[in-house]
């Protein structure tokens, strides 16, 4: 069996029969945790004093701002925070697994510079 790994989200392995579904849930995470992001931006900036270099500032170091001034307002922007960096750390994931999908390859073939013996071309791959 073509073993792609474990993973510690969905609690099971994913290899050929499930790499679909595993893609499928990744890419569910990143648009909500885009979708996340977008909307409570808009309910952050009243909370953190509007759109300048200062609430620029609180968003990118909500640890320091937490541990300096601690309101209510701090933990708003300490929890956005999170949800942005969340949204990160899916973009790197879709991007590094959609190049792997449109190659077909694992991470283990990946990481070890084994051939690309299962690459059939992205269309083929990508129908599979």
């Amino acid at each position: 069996m073509k073993k792609e790994h474990h993973c510690i989200f969905t609690g099971c392995c994913v290899g050929l029969g499930n790499h679909r579904y595993f893609y499928i849930f990744l890419f569910l995470m990143w648009g909500s945790t885009l979708y996340c992001s977008f909307l409570n931006s808009f309910f952050i900036w009243p909370y953190v004093g509007g759109f300048n270099m200062w609430a620029f500032v609180r968003l990118v170091l909500p640890g320091v701002w937490l541990l300096l001034e601690p309101s209510l307002d701090t933990l708003y922007a300490f929890l956005f925070s999170i949800n942005v960096i969340g949204f990160l750390f899916m973009s790197v994931l879709m991007y590094y697994y959609t190049g792997l999908l449109i190659m077909n390859m694992t991470t283990h073939e990946n990481n070890h510079r084994k051939g690309q013996k299962y690459d059939h071309g992205r269309e083929h791959n990508i129908k599979v």
